[in-house]
């Protein structure tokens, strides 16, 4: 289990990224390149931002979303800027990939 301190410099780290080259949103692989430069994740080279996504799908960055939907990408923008809707974090990890009935 990562402790809170890490997910903090995590969160911290992505912040500073995003206000440093003035972008609105990191996806997952942009993200864990940055982390894992910074030492604070590292990344798997065969599916690149894997080890991030674990943590999305976790809701341990809480300010982090789906785009539409399960199957969509993470966008993962500024921790101050609210998600759209104020929708609540959904735990994928717990939903069956079969073909809703």
């Amino acid at each position: 289990m990562m402790k809170a301190a890490v997910i903090h410099a995590i969160i911290a780290t992505l912040d500073n990224e995003l206000e440093k080259h003035g972008k609105t949103f990191l996806t997952p692989v942009e993200a864990n390149i940055i982390l894992e430069q910074a030492g604070l994740l590292s990344d798997y080279t065969e599916e690149r931002g894997r080890p991030l996504r674990k943590l999305l799908k976790a809701g341990k960055i809480p300010h982090a979303y789906k785009v539409a939907g399960k199957t969509s990408q993470w966008v993962i923008p500024h921790s101050s800027v609210r998600r759209a809707l104020d929708k609540p974090h959904m735990d994928y990890s717990k939903r069956s990939d079969g073909p809703q009935k």
